[in-house]
């Protein structure tokens, strides 16, 4: 690859994000060849047309500006800055906090995406970094909750527990019910040990066998009502691949901060 080669490519109408698929190296590789070398973007001769195109670059702080060098779109120039924002950077990291210091960032992604899911979407990023304030984290919080309830059906399955699953007993709705055994799944071990959580309490009520199943570690407390049960317990009985995923869901619960907000049932 060498700057005529590059001139070539430009004088041929090729973008630079198009030369830099060709050559399978980054955009900003190009772009830094293009000064360097002070190569110029080819403009036939046209009486009616003989201003310089309007092309557009970024800097280092993700700025588009016009440019005497870069992209004929500038669509295409965004697209490229957000790419680069997001390899700049670790995926637990670009959250919606990250992008409030990078205003301009976020204002590209609202310009090609619909919402801040579908960004996380095209890009594989995980939407659960998503969170913008207390009620949000309390809804992220809550889909994590779900999500877990549903690994531990999975484990109960392949655990060969036959089970109802959220009857309804009078004033009670647990999430699994096995003969006189009552299963609650809980994403913190604490969710269930608050003050003001009735689950214990209302439960015992009907069954003097429940189980309180739970996927993050975040107290050694207990309460002899109930026996506690880490959803690692479970991954003796269950498929290899269901033990990955429950391993992935705990790595991903612990490292969201959730912070001290409780849902209880």
């Amino acid at each position: 690859m060498t700057a005529e080669n590059i001139q070539d490519l430009m004088d041929a109408g090729l973008s630079i994000r198009k030369i830099a698929e060709k050559f399978k190296v980054h955009h900003s590789k190009i772009s830094r060849i293009i000064a360097r070398f002070n190569l110029e973007w080819y403009i036939a001769f046209d009486e009616f047309h003989t201003e310089h195109p309007k092309l557009w670059n970024f800097d280092e702080d993700y700025r588009i500006s016009k440019c005497e060098f870069g992209y004929l779109s500038k669509y295409e120039c965004m697209q490229d800055v957000i790419s680069k924002f997001v390899s700049d950077h670790e995926p637990d990291e670009i959250t919606s906090q990250l992008l409030k210091k990078h205003r301009i960032v976020e204002s590209y992604i609202y310009c090609l995406f619909d919402n801040l899911q579908a960004f996380y979407d095209y890009y594989k990023l995980d939407g659960m970094y998503i969170s913008y304030s207390r009620q949000s984290k309390l809804g992220t919080y809550s889909r994590l909750g779900h999500e877990f309830e549903r690994l531990v059906e999975r484990a109960l399955k392949d655990s060969g527990v036959y089970f109802d699953r959220h009857p309804t007993i009078e004033d009670c709705r647990p999430d699994f019910v096995s003969g006189e055994v009552w299963y609650d799944a809980k994403l913190s071990r604490s969710t269930v040990l608050n003050r003001g959580c009735e689950t214990i309490e209302k439960y015992r009520k009907h069954t003097d066998y429940l189980t309180i199943i739970y996927g993050i570690d975040d107290t050694v407390a207990a309460d002899p009502r109930a026996t506690f049960v880490h959803i690692s317990q479970y991954k003796q009985f269950v498929s290899v691949t269901l033990q990955r995923e429950i391993d992935a869901f705990i790595r991903k619960a612990n490292m969201i901060k959730i912070g001290d907000v409780a849902i209880c049932k």
